[in-house]
């Protein structure tokens, strides 16, 4: 029984077909970085046992944070193609 599961999951690894990659001329990705200044923290409701956030903007101050937008515009799409899959 064992090895009819293991048999099975390696053939269904083995199976499943690749996504292809999309051309760099069939799509467009712009970065916005920028950085945004962290809200300031309230001392009277600090809780260290509880709100790990709050101790973390007194720990580390209240300097800016960064922030990344990304903004991914599909120039060209290919008969049959109905999902566009983002990795990490």
């Amino acid at each position: 029984m064992l090895k009819l599961i293991t048999l099975s999951l390696v053939l269904l690894a083995f199976g499943q077909s690749e996504v292809p990659d999309k051309p760099n001329e069939e799509f467009k990705l712009n970065l916005d970085f920028k950085f945004k200044q962290r809200p300031a923290s309230n001392p009277a409701t600090f809780e260290p046992e509880g709100n790990r956030e709050e101790f973390d903007k007194l720990k580390y101050g209240g300097g800016p944070l960064p922030y990344l937008i990304l903004n991914l515009t599909i120039l060209k799409l290919a008969e049959g193609e109905v999902k566009v899959r983002a990795i990490n």
